[in-house]
């Protein structure tokens, strides 16, 4: 560690910032499983995690990849899942609306 470097010029910074972002992504994703009651399965231990097919698939030629490269995959992949989570619960809340608007007006042509 370089003393003479405020916290926010020390090289490990963006890292720091770049993994609170993903931990943001996925408190966002724990949050909507838990609103719609989701169970989930443990992947097991973070080791497990980070060796799983899936992951190593997603960052290329299947040889070791630095730390580096496997924040940047995980990056994209959350990105991608938050984008069409958010997609998805624009087109609830919009279909929702919808919906009750007819069931309203249906009531009310019934009522007339």
């Amino acid at each position: 560690m370089n003393p003479d470097l405020t916290p926010f010029q020390r090289r490990y910074v963006s890292y720091v910032k770049r993994c609170d972002e993903l931990e943001r992504k996925l408190r966002y994703f724990s949050n909507e499983i838990e609103k719609f009651e989701i169970d989930l399965v443990s992947a097991g231990t973070v080791d497990n995690f980070v060796m799983s097919p899936t992951l190593v698939s997603s960052m290329g030629n299947g040889s070791k990849k630095s730390g580096a490269q496997l924040l940047e995959s995980l990056e994209v992949e959350l990105e991608q899942y938050e984008s069409q989570l958010r997609e998805l619960n624009s087109y609830s809340e919009k279909l929702t609306t919808e919906y009750n608007e007819k069931v309203e007006l249906q009531e009310v042509l019934e009522k007339a």
